[in-house]
């Protein structure tokens, strides 16, 4: 995670910086000037796609008689599941998380 608050790649951090003779880069969504070695692991994301992991990892078939609500989703749709609201929050963080690898 950058300083601003952004999430990148490490592969494309180290391209910027790379672009940048290894110095500051700019974030590729709000253009914040970044001092290379600043950034921070994203330990949300991080949690999050562990959790996708482990549920693309268990069969489809099995199906919990008791499955978890997400909170939010189910303000809107009472039946929404958890595995549901996070493998879409994975597919919105995947295409946000790392704007530079869309970019370039």
């Amino acid at each position: 995670m950058l300083t601003c608050g952004h999430t990148v790649c490490q592969t494309c951090i180290t391209r910027l910086a790379t672009e940048n003779n290894g110095g500051n880069f700019l974030c590729p969504t709000c253009r914040t000037r970044i001092a290379f070695g600043s950034q921070k692991k994203n330990y949300k994301l991080e949690e999050a796609l562990t959790i996708v992991k482990k549920l693309r990892e268990r069969p489809l078939a099995v199906v919990p008689s008791n499955p978890v609500k997400c909170r939010t989703c189910a303000k809107i749709d009472g039946e929404a599941e958890f595995s549901k609201c996070i493998v879409l929050f994975i597919i919105i963080t995947n295409f946000t998380a790392c704007s530079y690898a869309y970019s370039a």
